[in-house]
């Protein structure tokens, strides 16, 4: 691609520091040629995303709802989606994985996103990354134009989100406004040539067109009036209906016979993220338009060219572009639905092919809607925005246009057309301050590196893992085996004063502004021998960290106590595993901002496939342990094994309490095996607990009030055992309601 100055520091800012980018231009800048290049040469890992279907596979990326899995209604800052249900939020592992490693998030078409869906974003990075900065620590690209776009949003939902957002623009989103961002506009315009034209644009895009850029504008009426429209030209509308019925009836008039072409869809590709109509009707004459660009070797036709058709069947579409004698033969081009994935080989961030859509590349073509022809060029177009009604839809229409003398509209432009929201001036204006100048980069340039080498000696998160689980030790494991307590201490105070205090000195030394530079011109004298030396070193301290943990029993009087302990303790190895490998990559790796990207996200995989190969082992283990002297596996235990022999020892006249010991399970475990029993009729509930219990638990269920109802199971409670009580509602309602719990 061509670059100018603004790109070449847009592509400075996005590769060499973290800041969040907000990259604005007017139609014909290069916005989307930006992303197109960036995409092939960025080094970080990244996903593009974008509020619509038809704009992610545009972009190939995918949609912010599909990646995060949110709900369609607003989210409140901290109080959630409305209506939110958790299936949204249930991430498969890769999912989870891919969010902790990402190092940067590409948003195109920023100016429809609204600042809510980034402070849900934000939200669910901190979690993921486990971290309290904006956005979990990624940096944040966005793209688009606040004049052209802009977010769709219904009054009920304005009315709601005006408590917590000015205006329903991204740059009110909270996060954002904490994490700060810095702004470029992109000036050369490559669409358009002609200077007064441009200078027309300019006026109408910022809403106040003069007297004499309004009269020059509407002489294109009286041309549209006195002149014949060239032809191959394409009418621009406000309204779908408008669109549709031009085209329709444009088709009806042809004479021959309409053939359907119907799309084919493979594998998932959501209806609303089509980039055609399912069907597709034409008849020879009719005028078409590729809706993208050719990607066979002679690029025979672009995005937005027009062409009439010539030749037709159902096996064969021939088209000749307006001004050219050489026809096309139309193959039929596919779009992919893409799904972003960690690769568990190399740890790379990697598209997968959710689904296809299959069609020619084509669309009826003598008009189409303003929304629709965004992105698009046209040298001879007819533009009815006599009916706007949404702000910059007049600019957008009138920019889609390469010169003034190619423009026809087909009703006068009047000020009451050029509808402008006024509220997006001040920010406009702001961003003009937020463009860094070369002292600006330096220092962003600094920090960057300064909070690589500053992450790679933080140890927050293992920090907070090791004490959860030397907590649960100490409330599990010792009471059973009084000698651990000694391990306990031991890991406590090494971790506490050989990693963690060692590292905040290591990293109050050296990671400060008297000691960092911009570190492509090279550390300071002797900084990276010490980063060298420090990684070896704490490479040591976790593996005695280790060795110490591994000495601690992982196995309770209970099995539900067990499982959490060693769900506690999985979390701490898998951290120190990760913290580990990056340590030793970095170890006799130079460093840069660009190696510590690199061998973080490589640790990060190989942590969760040590992970995964341990568990494969145990599983390996037990099925091992299963097989009896002829190595034969045993059988499974059926569906409600357990709770047979738990009936089994009642019915040899144990209580439950005698059989919650034998069994080493809680009574409450014990309690719901018998309330079982009790639902499949073979013993009575009053066999079993009072029936002063069972009636009052009876009438405690009919009062509606939830409060009272919980109090009256509080006070329930002073009376009777946590077990019966258990025991009584699962056997009326299959579990316990949440106010007796």
């Amino acid at each position: 691609m061509e670059m100018n100055p603004e790109l070449e520091l847009a592509e400075r800012i996005v590769v060499k520091t973290g800041a969040n980018l907000f990259l604005s231009g007017r139609a014909g800048t290069g916005k989307t040629t930006f992303l197109h290049h960036l995409r092939e040469t960025c080094q970080k890992r990244f996903m593009v995303l974008a509020p619509t279907g038809v704009a992610a596979v545009n972009a190939r990326g995918s949609t912010i709802h599909s990646v995060f899995q949110f709900p369609f209604s607003p989210y409140l800052p901290g109080k959630g989606f409305i209506g939110e249900r958790i299936e949204h939020f249930r991430y498969s592992a890769n999912k989870r994985k891919l969010l902790a490693s990402i190092d940067l998030l590409i948003i195109d078409e920023i100016s429809m996103v609204r600042p809510d869906v980034l402070d849900a974003i934000d939200g669910i990075l901190r979690r993921f990354r486990r971290s309290v900065r904006p956005f979990g620590g990624v940096q944040l690209l966005m793209i688009g134009d606040l004049r052209q776009l802009a977010p769709v949003v219904r009054a009920d939902e304005m009315s709601i989100l005006k408590e917590f957002y000015p205006t329903p623009y991204f740059y009110e989103s909270h996060a954002l406004k904490e994490s700060g961002f810095v702004s470029i506009e992109l000036q050369k315009i490559y669409r358009q040539s002609d200077p007064g034209f441009i200078g027309l644009l300019n006026e109408v895009r910022d809403g106040c067109p003069s007297n004499s850029a309004l009269a020059l504008l509407n002489e294109r009426f009286d041309s549209f009036q006195t002149k014949s429209v060239p032809d191959g030209s394409i009418r621009l509308t406000t309204h779908n209906s408008s669109a549709s019925r031009i085209n329709d009836g444009r088709l009806a008039e042809l004479a021959g016979d309409e053939i359907v072409f119907e799309s084919e869809v493979s594998g998932v590709f959501p209806d609303y993220a089509y980039p055609v109509d399912y069907y597709l009707h034409l008849k020879k004459g009719a005028q078409v338009m590729f809706v993208r660009n050719d990607t066979g070797e002679n690029r025979r036709y672009y995005n937005g060219m027009i062409a009439t058709v010539v030749e037709l069947s159902a096996e064969k579409v021939i088209v000749r572009p307006v001004g050219s004698d050489i026809d096309i033969n139309v193959e039929k081009a596919e779009w992919e639905n893409l799904r972003y994935v960690v690769n568990e080989d190399d740890g790379s961030v990697e598209q997968v092919v959710d689904g296809v859509f299959r069609q020619y590349p084509l669309r009826l073509a003598w008009a189409i809607t303003i929304h629709k022809s965004q992105g698009l060029t046209f040298d001879n177009a007819v533009i009815d925005a006599s009916s706007s009604f949404a702000p910059g839809q007049v600019y957008v229409a009138l920019s889609r246009c390469r010169s003034l003398e190619g423009l026809f509209l087909s009703s006068r432009i009047g000020r009451e057309s050029i509808l402008v929201d006024r509220s997006i001036n001040g920010f406009m204006d702001e961003c003009e301050r937020f463009r860094p100048d070369e002292g600006e980069m330096c220092r962003l340039e600094k920090d960057y590196s300064r909070r690589c080498l500053a992450d790679l000696f933080e140890f927050c998160e293992t920090d907070r893992l090791l004490n959860g689980f030397l907590r649960t030790v100490d409330e599990l494991v010792i009471p059973i085996y009084p000698d651990v307590k000694q391990l306990k201490n031991n890991c406590e105070v090494s971790f506490a004063n050989d990693i963690v205090a060692v590292s905040e000195r290591f990293v109050g030394r050296y990671v400060s502004e008297s000691v960092t530079c911009y570190f492509e011109n090279g550390l300071p004298e002797g900084l990276s021998d010490r980063i060298k030396n420090g990684c070896n070193y704490f490479v040591g301290e976790l593996d005695k960290i280790s060795e110490i943990l591994l000495q601690i029993p992982l196995k309770t009087d209970n099995k539900i106590y067990t499982k959490k302990l060693k769900r506690s303790f999985d979390a701490l190895i898998f951290s120190i595993s990760f913290k580990r490998n990056l340590l030793s990559s970095m170890a006799v790796a130079d460093f840069c901002a660009s190696s510590y990207i690199s061998a973080r996200s490589k640790a990060l995989v190989d942590a969760e496939s040590g992970i995964r190969s341990s568990s494969e082992k145990k599983k390996k283990r037990k099925e091992r342990a299963e097989k009896d002297c002829s190595g034969v596996k045993k059988e499974k235990k059926p569906k409600g094994y357990s709770i047979r022999i738990t009936f089994d020892l009642y019915k040899e006249g144990r209580t439950l309490e005698e059989i919650a010991e034998s069994r080493s399970l809680t009574l409450n475990t014990v309690a719901k095996h018998m309330a079982e029993v009790v639902k499949n009729g073979e013993i009575e509930l009053n066999e079993l607990v009072p029936e002063e219990l069972i009636a009052e638990i009876g009438r405690i269920m009919t009062v509606t009030d939830s409060d009272m109802r919980k109090a009256r199971f509080g006070d329930l409670r002073d009376v009777f055992p946590d077990y019966l009580i258990t025991l009584v509602c699962n056997a009326r309602t299959g579990a316990a309601p949440a106010d007796a719990e």
